[in-house]
């Protein structure tokens, strides 16, 4: 359960890019829960090659000072996560936060990613993973 006196998440998302302009005002492009991937390359390698972006916001409450983040991706997938400290200060309304990550999954399909905040679950967001589908080679 969260805190009653925040942060709150207000916005957990995957897209594929985002801008803020002069007044705070966020815009998110191509806004998903699927992504593509290509097969990696190499002997000793299985998986997939995915490069994403996670986009979180929050509103700050009550809440001051430092709070520990984490988005945990499916055990298979470590290196895929973020780990954060975030600060509160008490003249921030709300805080957004945008990470550009690239990880191997092991197949497509849907990856359940945890979001914390100090170790409390806020939600969970799926991203399905696909492969492209192969070009045929010119003869």
């Amino acid at each position: 359960m969260t805190n009653a006196h925040g942060p709150y998440l207000m916005l957990a998302v995957f897209c594929d890019d985002v801008s803020q302009d002069a007044e705070d005002r966020l815009t998110l492009t191509r806004v998903t829960t699927r992504t593509y991937g290509v097969p990696a390359s190499g002997p000793e390698v299985s998986g997939i090659v995915v490069r994403y972006m996670v986009v979180l916001a929050f509103a700050r409450g009550e809440f001051t000072g430092e709070g520990r983040l984490e988005v945990r991706p499916p055990e298979a997938i470590s290196e895929a996560g973020v780990r954060d400290t975030l600060d509160f200060r008490p003249e921030d309304r709300t805080l957004v936060y945008q990470y550009e990550l690239s990880a191997l999954f092991p197949s497509p399909g849907v990856h359940w990613f945890d979001v914390l905040f100090n170790g409390t679950l806020m939600t969970r967001l799926p991203l399905e993973i696909r492969t492209r589908p192969s070009i045929p080679q010119a003869a």
